[in-house]
């Protein structure tokens, strides 16, 4: 974004109460609502991803960026007394959340710098809240095809209730 007046106006005017001035209003119309903070939890976002994606509002989780998404899921599942499994070289926000949560991160060898799902499938256990499977993989670059993916979940739930 161009640094001109016009922009840090905008910008600063969001953090307030007092309206745009009209100079910038007859410039930018639809910036008549800049002085307002965008609605956070993305309702509207949410509702046109849903529509698109022919699922529930519920199911769309929106962050700013993976790191904050992967946060969420730490609050949600991971507790000192819990573990994430996922691969040796992983992206190193999955550690940093199972840190943070004072979770147990175990870290299955890859094969060829590739996640080994069959590797990460024998290290679930009861302890096992989260299975990080980042695709495509940072740092690596490598992927996991759908259809592995697909098959990994399904061995997951013909395992039972071995975890939960």
């Amino acid at each position: 974004m161009a640094c001109d007046r016009e922009n840090r106006q905008a910008r600063l005017e969001r953090e307030s109460a007092w309206p745009v001035s009209q100079s910038l209003r007859s410039d930018a119309p639809r910036i008549e609502s800049a002085n307002f903070y965008p609605d956070g939890g993305g309702y509207y976002l949410r509702e046109a991803l849903a529509a698109h994606l022919q699922v529930a509002p519920e199911c769309i989780i929106l962050g700013n960026g993976s790191n904050e998404i992967i946060e969420f899921i730490g609050h949600a599942f991971l507790a000192p007394s819990s573990e994430m499994v996922t691969s040796e070289n992983a992206f190193v926000a999955y550690r940093l959340a199972a840190s943070l949560f004072g979770a147990r991160t175990i870290a299955v060898p890859d094969q060829d710098y590739r996640f080994d799902l069959d590797g990460i499938l024998d290290a679930i256990n009861d302890r096992t809240r989260v299975i990080s499977i980042a695709n495509p993989n940072n740092p690596t670059g490598t992927m996991v095809t759908q259809a592995a993916i697909e098959d990994f979940m399904a061995r997951i739930r013909r395992r039972g209730d071995r975890f939960r």
